[in-house]
């Protein structure tokens, strides 16, 4: 049984039936956003759209790539941040969002092959907990962690196929445009995907259903529009940029676009995963849901076609092309993968030998949601003793350090009188800005925005050279996207006073946090049990 009125645009989440099923789901999500809590980088675009992080304008690396990468995550942390949330407030929710996308996309995908709402839920709270997958390409599969923009557009991908299993074509149409509107580059493949299979779909039987897609893709065009006028009018990096130094960070940093392997397990999978749809497409359930197979069918050979093109003959992309790497899209079915051929094996097995009428002819379904709500919560409580202190963190606003000397550490960096930049370390960047709310001014655990903003690579080679003394040209180790703190622990340690404060002159650098182990040639400074800050701006 659908859980979607006919009729209806919104599901009809309130019938008791229904909302049994999905319970389990919303329950396990908001306790894993909080047991498995990552404070989300979509949230430093929040931060700096909204001045409450104020960042000098003597480098653009760091504004650039959070204001001219295109994204509505940024603007939807902005509402909330202006709604006085707080930053881990924002982050729970986003990952409490992202979890649900994840289950409940399975769940419908399962729910729409089998007509079982207690198998999809089944399967999906086992695939959840396992997070089995497909496994990772040239980009991971990402569950709990602080890169919210790849995370987010898989598990919206996993609603959109649910949305096909089911389908509820309008929420398929809105879902596509907040797709593109989160992630534009996997966004634009799946309206592509999309529109193919709308058009040979169409050519083999009448379909009406891209008249509904468009009704509810109408829905979230205004919102897309309003999301990109607000883009434009933010945007203030230079078109032109280096293309020596560009070039030397993609043949030398860049760590996705680089990768050499071929994934030839994964590449096996898939295949597996189609030949398994188009014998239940053919065989089993002869043509039913034409838009599911072939839309499935197209995503994976045309992301697996895109994928070996890219690792055979990478010279005949064009720059935009590789920029948006293109192979990661071979990654979207991974999550949904094994859910989708267990479901469909199943599914035969009980074609040929009706197992589930008899097994639920001796199950009470009412009291079986109940007993599987029960397992759900009795597996979390599992971890009971962790909550606390992870709820506290939320309360408290703060993420990472649990400790209470290290929220004072960046309350008193917060309540600091200073106007420029902080150098930071592989573990400081992300809290610097999120708590102590001042601007670093360089993130070393990863760079790899420079693609979506080229003109950025300029200011991060001269900072990288200059101020973290590693050569742009010949790194210690390549394509990272990263400098580690072991590559200038030595050079940051020797470094007099006076050279400290000649470059605080030249890149208006207010401030150092390095691990509480280095011993700097600065007096003037706050410790923690895991970070100092070494002040600079009384010496400038």
């Amino acid at each position: 049984m659908n859980i979607y009125s006919k009729k209806n645009f919104v599901p009809n989440f309130l019938r008791i039936e229904n909302f049994l099923y999905i319970f389990p789901i919303i329950l396990i999500s908001i306790y894993y956003s909080i047991y498995k809590f990552h404070a989300q980088s979509a949230v430093d675009g929040g931060l700096i759209l909204s001045n409450i992080v104020d960042y000098p304008d003597n480098f653009l690396n760091v504004t650039g790539a959070l204001k001219d990468s295109y994204t509505f995550l940024h603007q939807f942390t902005l509402l909330f941040l202006k709604l006085n949330f707080s930053v881990d407030i924002i982050s729970a929710i986003l990952m409490s969002i992202i979890l649900f996308f994840y289950t409940f996309g399975i769940y419908l995908i399962c729910l729409g092959i089998s007509k079982s709402k207690t198998f999809s839920l089944l399967i999906s709270l086992v695939f959840f907990l396992t997070r089995e997958n497909f496994g990772d390409v040239d980009y991971p599969v990402m569950y709990f962690n602080e890169h919210t923009y790849g995370m987010f557009s898989l598990a919206i991908f996993g609603m959109i196929v649910g949305f096909i299993s089911n389908k509820n074509y309008k929420l398929l149409g809105l879902f596509s445009i907040i797709l593109l509107a989160s992630h534009i580059i996997i966004g634009i493949w799946v309206l592509f995907v999309l529109l193919i299979t709308l058009i040979f779909v169409s050519k083999i039987n009448k379909d009406y259903s891209f008249k509904i897609i468009a009704k509810g893709a109408l829905i979230g065009i205004p919102f897309l529009i309003i999301s990109l006028l607000f883009f434009y009018l933010n945007i203030n990096g230079p078109e032109n940029y280096n293309i020596n130094d560009y070039d030397l960070y993609m043949s030398i940093w860049d760590h996705h676009r680089n990768i050499k392997t071929i994934h030839y397990k994964y590449i096996f999978k898939t295949f597996l995963l189609i030949a398994i749809l188009t014998y239940f497409y053919f065989k089993v359930r002869t043509k039913n849901n034409s838009i599911m197979y072939f839309f499935l069918l197209f995503s994976c050979l045309g992301s697996l076609l895109i994928y070996l093109a890219y690792k055979f003959f990478p010279s005949i992309f064009p720059d935009f092309i590789i920029r948006g790497m293109p192979t990661r899209l071979l990654l979207l079915h991974s999550v949904i993968g094994y859910p989708i051929m267990i479901t469909v094996v199943l599914y035969y097995v009980n074609y040929k030998t009706n197992f589930v009428k008899i097994i639920s002819s001796k199950i009470n379904k009412f009291y079986f949601s109940i007993f599987l709500t029960l397992i759900t919560v009795a597996i979390m409580l599992k971890n009971y003793d962790k909550v606390p202190s992870k709820l506290s963190i939320i309360k408290n606003n703060f993420s990472y350090i649990s400790g209470n000397r290290e929220k004072i550490f960046w309350n008193k960096i917060k309540n600091t009188n200073t106007d420029g930049y902080f150098v930071t370390g592989e573990q400081s960047s992300g809290p610097l800005l999120r708590y102590g709310l001042k601007p670093y001014l360089l993130n070393t655990l990863y760079f790899n925005h420079i693609p979506g903003a080229p003109y950025t690579v300029k200011d991060t080679r001269f900072i990288i050279e200059n101020v973290y003394g590693v050569s742009f040209e010949n790194p210690p180790k390549k394509y990272l996207s990263a400098v580690l703190d072991s590559w200038y622990k030595e050079l940051f340690e020797e470094r007099s006073k006076s050279d400290w404060i000649k470059l605080s002159n030249e890149f208006n650098i207010s401030g150092i946090i390095v691990p509480s182990s280095w011993k700097l040639n600065i007096e003037k400074k706050i410790t923690s049990k895991k970070f100092t800050v070494y002040f600079l701006k009384d010496y400038r």
